[in-house]
């Protein structure tokens, strides 16, 4: 499984994090007679929407309404495509709480697709590669099983990467490795593999799962955390879009910064 470089990722960068990074591309280009360094940067950019921000407003020949419709555009499919990540990680997160067979969560995962990117029978043999290749024979637990898990000495290929960026196909495999980890063993043997998994909406619930949280609580936090998270990155893309127009049209430093006042806190 490949796990992309995220240096840049607009969900879970904060706002002013956004502000700064366009800031930063207005003094980048103010001297300059091209947009050159821009249309490199798109090349490298790791969050989707800006990638192709970058490119509709500095590479093609769209006038400004189109670029702010086709940005409008593709930034509700974005939000329809994290979304749908997210679910993903809500399905696998209630069903570790209640100890579910992974088989059955899989099943509730269909409803989100039109058709299953991935197979049962695929995304099963993925997740037991990954519980075999993570589980290190040892100590214990006080679990039907034993073993401790661990990822420090696991190629990153052979670790089950949980990020709203990966595709549905590496994304759903490792959601069910976790299902099944926590029904084997116990929800405490997945705290170890935590720190390599790169979302923080996961974590968080897996740490509530953890910690003893009841159920209606766990359920009210994945509901509420989406919506926020969810809010946050509309603004985030309008932001970006407004400044990208911003640098395209050469407005000034102290203009930028305007826009991006109008988004801070």
């Amino acid at each position: 499984m490949t796990q992309p470089a995220r240096t840049f990722d607009l969900l879970t960068m904060p706002i002013e994090g956004i502000a700064a990074y366009w800031l930063s591309l207005h003094r980048l280009t103010a001297e300059k007679k091209t947009f050159e360094n821009i249309t490199q940067e798109a090349t490298h950019a790791a969050d989707p929407f800006t990638a192709y921000l970058l490119d509709a407003a500095f590479s093609s020949g769209f006038d400004d309404d189109n670029v702010t419709r086709l940005a409008d555009l593709y930034g509700r499919n974005f939000l329809e495509f994290l979304g749908r990540r997210l679910d993903l990680m809500r399905i696998c997160i209630l069903d570790i709480y209640g100890g579910e067979n992974p088989r059955r969560t899989y099943a509730r995962m269909t409803a989100l697709f039109p058709a299953m990117p991935v197979s049962m029978e695929s995304a099963m043999g993925a997740a037991q590669v990954f519980l075999k290749s993570v589980m290190q024979e040892g100590t214990e637990m006080a679990t039907p099983s034993a073993g401790t898990p661990d990822a420090e000495n696991v190629p990153a290929t052979e670790r089950p990467d949980i990020h709203h960026l990966n595709d549905d196909k590496d994304l759903i495999p490792a959601l069910l490795f976790y299902v099944l980890l926590t029904r084997r063993h116990s929800k405490m043997a997945a705290r170890p593999l935590l720190k390599n998994a790169g979302s923080r909406f996961f974590t968080e619930a897996m740490m509530l799962c953890i910690d003893g949280f009841d159920e209606p609580f766990i359920r009210r936090w994945l509901r509420e955390h989406k919506r926020t998270l969810l809010d946050e990155l509309r603004r985030k893309m309008e932001l970006s879009t407004l400044m990208a127009l911003a640098v395209r049209n050469r407005k000034s430093y102290d203009d930028a910064y305007r826009i991006a006042r109008a988004f801070l806190r």
